[in-house]
């Protein structure tokens, strides 16, 4: 059985089974495009143009212009109206009154000078720091900065090794966990 091009009636060579060539199928899409378009605008009435007054076969329910040009201004139409339905915001006043800038003022650090001190068991300039108090020098004491703020809530066994280094406590991972000091990271007098 010899197979013929539905088109041009050519016999078709190799692998083709409707149409000898890719013109040949563009013909035919084309056609039944055209049959399908000519069903669907027996299905609806005829229509009149929004734009100009003219009656059209729709392709569509929702077809309102006979041509492309109609279609074009219809659009512009219904976003100039769309534009015009949106609420505009009132217009904004200039500000009446300028209000002053208020400036905080620091809170003056309470400096001491001190004539004694209290050294940590292994503080190496001890010798040094008793000699300048001995030689009548007074040692000027800064006050002591705010403790980090850890979390205490959820915490029901205590803080891990990853929320303990996360959270900027003040001691040392390796110190914490050797023999002369405490859980909490405060030195033990040791002797």
């Amino acid at each position: 059985m010899v197979k013929e091009c539905h088109i041009c009636k050519k016999v078709l060579k190799g692998l083709r089974s409707r149409f000898c060539t890719d013109h040949c199928y563009k013909i035919h899409k084309s056609i039944r495009a055209k049959n399908i378009a000519m069903r669907n605008r027996n299905r609806f009435s005829d229509k009149e143009c929004t734009i100009c007054k003219k009656t059209f076969k729709p392709i569509r329910e929702d077809h309102y212009a006979c041509s492309k040009e109609c279609g074009r201004l219809q659009a512009s139409q219904r976003l100039r109206e769309k534009r015009e339905s949106i609420k505009k915001l009132p217009r904004v006043s200039p500000i009446k009154k300028i209000l002053p800038i208020k400036v905080q003022r620091k809170v003056p650090l309470k400096i001491e000078k001190k004539t004694s001190a209290k050294f940590h068991s292994s503080d190496k300039t001890k010798d040094e720091v008793l000699a300048f108090l001995e030689n009548g020098g007074k040692i000027t004491k800064f006050p002591d900065e705010p403790r980090a703020k850890t979390p205490d809530v959820n915490v029901p066994y205590g803080h891990t090794m990853s929320e303990i280094s996360g959270f900027g406590m003040e001691f040392n991972i390796d110190d914490s966990f050797s023999s002369d000091y405490d859980i909490g990271g405060v030195n033990k007098d040791v002797d």
